[in-house]
């Protein structure tokens, strides 16, 4: 089991963060993450390197653990992730949309194990929680990410249905429940200043295993 890193939005600014949390991952786990991405922001190239090389996702095994690093609204209802790509234009995938992207980029239909990097991704505005899942600057609190913040379930939701609709079937997304929020040079913890599940006695930064899981 090896984890991966994937960048859907192929940014420096992605790509540091993304540096943030692999090295998070081997010092606190022993463990050395992998990142990739397409080498491509957009346009016909991306496409390209798909047909040609099978896409960047294509030798991940379906035991392996892949991280989605990316914006995300950190806030119940959202709809989207997303990122400003180096033209100021910002593109936001939203969930069938992301889905649809893994695919493209060749993971395996039997890949199990996916975590959604992306503040407020495990938030709902009613109950999905489907279990516990143990695993400073913020990375990715953007809340014109929203979409008017209006959906029902939580981001790692959204994307674990649109992931079975696919053929996915055995897959599962992982979702926290703050802001994701990383500190050179490997500090990453969950920030649960603006969460609802945070008590007056709960700290404000957490670790990972605040997330909720949806299968």
């Amino acid at each position: 089991m090896r984890p991966y890193i994937y960048l859907p939005i192929n940014t420096g600014e992605m790509r540091e963060m993304g540096g943030v949390i692999m090295r998070y991952m081997s010092k606190a786990h022993g463990t050395v993450a992998t990142q990739v991405s397409n080498p491509f922001e957009s346009g016909w190239r991306k496409g390209a390197v798909r047909k040609l090389g099978g896409g960047c996702l294509s030798n991940i095994a379906a035991d392996d653990v892949l991280y989605v690093v990316c914006h995300g609204a950190g806030e119940a209802g959202s709809y989207s992730i997303g990122a400003a790509r180096a033209d100021g234009q910002t593109k936001a995938y939203r969930m069938p949309e992301l889905a649809a992207n893994l695919e493209a980029e060749g993971l395996t239909k039997a890949f199990r194990n996916l975590h959604m990097m992306t503040c407020g991704s495990g938030l709902m505005n009613k109950s999905d929680v489907i279990g516990k899942f143990s695993a400073n600057e913020h990375i990715g609190r953007d809340p014109s990410l929203g979409a008017g913040r209006t959906a029902p379930t939580s981001i790692a939701r959204q994307l674990c249905d649109a992931m079975k609709a696919l053929g996915y079937s055995g897959i599962r997304v992982t979702g926290y429940l703050g802001d994701i929020s990383v500190g050179e040079p490997d500090s990453v913890s969950i920030d649960l200043g603006g969460s609802p599940y945070r008590n007056a006695s709960d700290p404000q930064f957490v670790d990972l295993s605040w997330c909720v899981v949806a299968t």
